[in-house]
């Protein structure tokens, strides 16, 4: 596979990233921004949906060359996720009214993944053919499922660190959203994240079926997904039935993408460091 795309996508949301960056550092408040003080941000959003373009046609090329999705191993989910966290933040961006400042929040984390992912040589870690196991639907439904609420959790993480910020430093107060209103989005994010989060559990349940003959076998991936997906109940359980707001929401959202982290990729390194057997280590 060609990585040249991969790496053009790397560079833009490098230079979106930046310009978020510029754009934070330099913007005010809304009356004060003049046009000047608003390219940084422009700038930021045509980057990054140039980068959502490339990471695309990288997609379509996995496609095309393999003849199947890319969803079957971490280095393929983590092309799917790169595109679907970005995907994300734009449509955080047509959603929200603070867009321009932020982007500094979410894309390192595709830019990451993406730099990750264009280093790689898939010729050497990319299967041509899959095992019988990951020959089947209910991979795609799982995967698609698990990207919907893993984007929805990235989501919630940057905001929880604007919460954060906004706190900290009372001097940047001008430059972000209002605190009532960053938690209100921080919880529908993680509301819309952890409904996916639950179908992604069914539907890894009915592919295990499917596949060993078995919907729960205690798994490590399996036990660390449901860890996750307890982390969040407690998160809207605190927010609706203990009222809480701000700083310690923000911190239990953090604790949960940290989770959500280690059971996506942490879990395969636990697995071989300490000899465990996994049937989701591919």
């Amino acid at each position: 596979m060609n990585t040249t795309v991969l790496w053009a996508a790397v560079s833009t949301l490098a230079v979106a990233t930046l310009a978020y960056l510029i754009q934070f550092i330099t913007g005010g408040g809304k009356a004060s921004e003049t046009p000047l003080r608003r390219w940084p941000g422009w700038l930021g959003s045509a980057a990054t949906f140039a980068s959502l373009l490339l990471l695309t046609s990288s997609v379509i090329q996995f496609v095309i060359l393999y003849k199947r999705l890319p969803l079957a191993t971490f280095i393929e989910t983590a092309l799917t996720m790169a595109w679907g966290f970005t995907l994300a933040y734009l449509a955080v961006e047509v959603l929200v009214e603070w867009r321009l400042r932020a982007g500094l929040f979410f894309l390192p984390v595709p830019l990451l993944l993406t730099a990750y992912v264009a280093r790689q040589n898939w010729e050497a870690v990319v299967p041509r053919h899959l095992m019988p196991a990951l020959q089947s639907y209910w991979l795609q439904v799982h995967v698609a499922t698990a990207m919907i609420a893993y984007s929805a959790f990235l989501v919630s993480f940057g905001l929880a660190i604007m919460v954060l910020l906004s706190e900290w430093l009372p001097g940047l107060a001008e430059r972000l959203p209002e605190e009532r209103s960053l938690s209100g989005w921080m919880s529908k994010a993680v509301s819309i994240g952890f409904v996916f989060e639950t179908a992604m559990l069914l539907t890894g349940s009915v592919w295990a079926q499917y596949a060993w003959g078995s919907y729960w076998s205690w798994d490590p991936k399996e036990t660390w997904a449901l860890i996750t997906w307890l982390v969040y109940a407690f998160f809207l359980h605190a927010r609706v039935v203990r009222g809480w707001r701000g700083r310690r929401l923000a911190w239990a959202a953090i604790v949960g993408f940290a989770v959500v982290l280690f059971t996506w990729f942490g879990v395969n390194w636990l697995t071989k460091l300490v000899k465990l057997r996994s049937l989701h280590t591919y």
